[in-house]
């Protein structure tokens, strides 16, 4: 059913618009510029480190005939996430005949693709051809969905499941497509995330409370939801205040160990002790504050959402049921992956994708760190996004209150609580990257269209999108040379030879990921701090190159100075000097200004 509202009110803002008059047509050179700057020296851009070598590499590995359930990446397995796009990355591989590049990221270009098309066909559904078109062009130059569209990595294939999920659940709720249909779309959508990321897919369930919640009418809230604010303002200072005790613990127990390293004395070097300062202390308990009142913010809301659905019901019926499918379609996996791998595996995997992740133990930041990042994200459109919500709570609410049936206040109040959610979800952990609000995206795209029609500044909208596409395309070979460093694709190309025969390869200071990847065998990663202990460095090389096996070193240079003893600078570092402090059977292959190559040959007897 298509509102009749909506697309009245759209259509007189833009009776003879070119772009609605032919729809397809636009729709066809949105597809064209999102792929040209989509594809653009894609081929040229080596896989970045530490992120896309793993996925590449473990897909890769399932195209050649490896496990499809346990993914498998430098020699281990890699279950840290569901199996289903390595599946799509050893497809792509597949249908190309061989890994590369432009194989390993074109499921994220074709998911992408799918996300594009998605948001201009829900916006048209909803609102009118125009805005879909206009949500479309947002879309398409928004920064950070450019960048994941050419990435390989599973947060654009996440997002768009999350997406279709949101996308046929706001459709069913607002009577705009059969209830079983959307119903088991959104459930089979839902699924596939569960199966693409697992615990963030759940970022669905928490926009679908807050859009309950926000049609339950203010006078029939608790009394406590007036304190919402108020709880989200403490939690974050909470949050912030324990990320600045976090650093200064940090910076005590590094300054601990570096006193026992100079004193070259490991006995007095006591991690429990170190650990045990009064910062992690304070850290510990403000972070347990603040995730205590945020999870207050939750429990308010899901008793909200409670008491709208109970009052009026508008989710599909039987979506429960709907639910667990979903979940058992990516649980089915982890019960596999017990049975292969054993409890104790999947017990640590679950301890750090859990306690560890929402602690912070990795990709710390406070719970405000999204009030900045997502302007950023969003830029340009960032500008009108802040007028947008304004003119959602404040301007909307008396125009269109009185819809024949309500559903653009309801679709609205929708998309906002698709923002909010995916942004409140991924607020609470510790652990945050930007990349993790893409979800979010679709909503933003179409929350600004809708301010940009209603102020009648429209083709601001295009002009502004086609210039942010314009420059990246532009800038795109400029920004792929930049990005060459964060590879070891040249590095790998150039050593290859020299190591070839080598049964062994080690790393200390290199990231593995991508070496791995490009001379296709197993890295192992080495430590700095105790190779650099108790022995020379070098003694300590040669007994990890061995004295019975072919084996290769790759070391990046700032250690070298360790190796060879105090008080030796960087730039004094010469190989002649090197290779005269190298035993007979070990030998300097390679090197340049940043990394050098010790190779170890068997002696024959």
């Amino acid at each position: 059913m298509q509102n009749p509202d909506g697309a009245a009110e759209l259509g007189a803002a833009t009776p003879h618009s070119f772009f609605t008059r032919y729809f397809s047509v636009s729709c066809a050179l949105i597809t064209a510029a999102y792929l040209a700057v989509a594809l653009v020296s894609i081929s040229a851009l080596p896989l970045l480190d530490p992120d896309e070598p793993r996925y590449a590499g473990a897909g890769r590995a399932m195209a050649r005939g490896g496990s499809l359930l346990v993914p498998e990446f430098n020699g281990e397995p890699r279950i840290n996430k569901p199996p289903l796009f390595y599946w799509l990355v050893a497809l792509s591989d597949t249908l190309a005949g061989g890994a590369t590049e432009t194989s390993a990221r074109l499921p994220s270009v074709a998911v992408g693709l799918f996300m594009l098309w998605g948001t201009i066909w829900l916006g048209r559904k909803v609102f009118g051809a125009a805005t879909g078109l206009l949500a479309g062009v947002v879309l398409s130059s928004t920064p950070l969905f450019i960048a994941l569209s050419r990435c390989c990595i599973t947060d654009m294939t996440l997002s768009f499941f999350m997406a279709g999920t949101l996308a046929w659940l706001l459709l069913g709720m607002n009577n705009l497509a059969p209830p079983v249909r959307s119903k088991w779309l959104s459930t089979i959508l839902f699924g596939l995330a569960v199966l693409t990321k697992a615990t963030a897919a759940f970022a669905v369930l928490l926009a679908i409370v807050i859009e309950r919640a926000l049609a339950l009418p203010k006078a029939q809230r608790p009394k406590a939801s007036r304190w919402m604010m108020w709880l989200l303002l403490a939690a974050m200072l909470f949050s912030g205040a324990a990320v600045q005790c976090a650093a200064k613990g940090k910076a005590v127990n590094d300054a601990r160990h570096a006193r026992t390293a100079a004193a070259a004395d490991d006995s007095n070097d006591d991690p429990v002790a170190a650990n045990k300062n009064v910062w992690t202390t304070l850290d510990s308990v403000l972070n347990k504050c603040a995730l205590a009142t945020a999870g207050a913010v939750v429990v308010l809301l899901l008793v909200m959402a409670f008491r709208a659905e109970r009052q009026s019901r508008t989710l599909p019926a039987g979506w429960t049921t709907g639910l667990l499918i979903a979940i058992a379609m990516g649980l089915w996996w982890y019960g596999m992956l017990i049975s292969v791998q054993g409890w104790p595996r999947f017990s640590a995997l679950l301890d750090f994708e859990l306690r560890q992740r929402v602690a912070g133990a990795v990709h710390r930041e406070g719970m405000y760190y999204y009030l900045g990042m997502l302007p950023l994200v969003t830029l340009p459109w960032s500008i009108a996004l802040p007028s947008a919500l304004w003119a959602y709570w404040h301007g909307s609410r008396n125009s269109e209150a009185s819809s024949r049936d309500g559903s653009v206040r309801r679709a609205d109040n929708f998309l906002v609580a698709w923002l909010l959610g995916i942004v409140f979800f991924f607020s609470i952990p510790g652990a945050k990257l930007p990349t993790y609000i893409l979800p979010a995206m679709p909503a933003v795209a179409l929350i600004t269209a809708r301010f940009l029609i209603r102020r009648n500044i429209a083709k601001v909208g295009v002009i502004v999108s086609a210039c942010v596409l314009t420059l990246l395309f532009v800038a795109a070979p400029t920004i792929v040379e930049r990005m060459q460093s964060r590879s070891t694709k040249l590095l790998s190309a150039r050593i290859d030879e020299s190591i070839k025969e080598c049964s062994s390869v080690k790393s200390l200071g290199v990231p593995v990921e991508s070496l791995s990847y490009y001379l296709d065998r197993p890295v192992q990663a080495l430590h700095w701090k105790p190779l650099l202990t108790g022995k020379s460095g070098i003694e300590r090389l040669t007994d990890l190159l061995g004295n019975n096996e072919d084996s290769a070193i790759i070391i990046e240079k700032r250690f070298v100075p360790r190796m060879l003893g105090k008080g030796v600078e960087l730039g004094a570092v010469s190989a002649e000097k090197l290779s005269a402090s190298l035993p007979p059977d070990v030998s300097l292959v390679y090197s340049d200004d940043a990394v050098l190559v010790l190779r170890h040959r068997v002696r024959a007897k």
